[in-house]
């Protein structure tokens, strides 16, 4: 498989979005939200910055691992997370793409996940919203460009 993040452009996008208070510093973070299928459409952050990678081939090739109409399993996702993180390129800031990396607040660095939570391992598998931070970059497939969220429009607060 290419396990190129992008096609090597990038564009600027502007998405409506909300804003919360970091809960560390205080200060506002703005972000949206990308709705993926759960289970279906694995994402990861990267461990250093707040990109991340939802890219269409891994979603297909999970797919494909599952039986054919149905949800992959926890064990199946799960695995497939582990092989992405061996063998994804490290991000353009140097950072590795981790199951256990969530986006981290651009003022403070403080992680903005959940990992306090009681099994928030197997709840990070089934998730299905990738949190999009203001001034951070996605990956969403060889054949596309990369996207950086210059902005979010009309932020409400969260």
């Amino acid at each position: 498989m290419d396990e190129r993040l992008s096609n090597g452009q990038t564009i600027e996008v502007e998405r409506p979005g909300w804003e919360r208070d970091c809960p560390s510093c205080g200060e506002v973070v703005r972000f949206t939200e990308l709705n993926l299928v759960e289970g279906v459409v694995p994402f990861l952050y990267c461990d250093s910055c707040s990109a991340f990678v939802a890219r269409e081939e891994d979603a297909e090739e999970l797919a494909a691992q599952a039986e054919r109409g149905a949800y992959p399993e926890t064990e199946q996702v799960e695995s497939y997370y582990k092989a992405m993180e061996k063998r994804l390129p490290a991000c353009p800031c140097g950072g590795c793409f981790r199951i256990s990396a969530y986006p981290t607040c651009p003022h403070c660095v403080a992680d903005l996940g959940n990992k306090g939570a009681p099994n928030w391992e197997k709840q990070r598998l089934s998730e299905n919203k990738a949190v999009w931070l203001e001034g951070a970059r996605g990956f969403f497939g060889r054949g596309r460009p990369s996207e950086v969220l210059k902005r979010v429009l009309n932020p409400g607060r969260r």
